[in-house]
């Protein structure tokens, strides 16, 4: 898991009021969904790269393919 994320809610003094947790704890905790779907994601996709890109080149070509799809 990375370091904490900077707040989304870091506001200046003037805005202060609106950084309320009664307020923002809704909208954080939705944040860090998404910080773990997107983690999951990219994990999910380095993984299956890797693993073309170790499969044995029967077809060049396919293989390659494949790869520039998922990079894509």
């Amino acid at each position: 898991m990375p370091a904490a994320l900077p707040s989304a809610f870091a506001l200046p003094e003037r805005l202060v009021a609106k950084a309320d947790p009664a307020l923002i704890d809704g909208d954080e905790a939705h944040f860090a969904e998404i910080v773990r779907t997107l983690e999951h994601e990219r994990a999910d996709l380095t993984a299956r790269l890797d693993a073309q890109r170790r499969a044995p080149a029967r077809d060049g070509r396919r293989r390659w393919t494949a790869i520039w799809r998922s990079t894509g």
